[in-house]
């Protein structure tokens, strides 16, 4: 049951994400960065490949909005500071939280 309410609660933050990624879609680079840091079982690496529940809905939705996308694994605060200083490059698997307000 845990299972599939924390489902929900990321597919319901995806497609906020997806939405506002496809307005805003004029005014960022193609293709668009999805980075994430190593957070088992929604993101990691597996014989070279990225894999994960987030992961796999990324892809969906990605795929749904009909953007291109790579997607990378790194540290956590190397992918805020490239989301928050360059065009382009967008998070996933957040928290959301207070002081992450005033940053996004």
């Amino acid at each position: 049951m845990v299972i599939v309410k924390l489902r929900l609660i990321q597919k319901a933050a995806i497609f906020h994400l997806c939405a506002a990624l496809a307005m805003a879609t004029t005014a960022i680079a193609s293709p668009l960065h999805l980075v994430t840091e190593n957070y088992p079982p929604y993101n990691y690496a597996e014989d070279g490949q990225l894999k994960g529940l987030s992961v796999e809905l990324m892809h969906l939705v990605m795929a749904d909005a009909g953007l291109e996308y790579d997607m990378e694994l790194m540290p956590w605060a190397r992918a805020i500071a490239l989301a928050e200083n360059k065009n382009g490059y967008c998070v996933f698997t957040t928290v959301h939280t207070e002081e992450r307000d005033t940053r996004f």
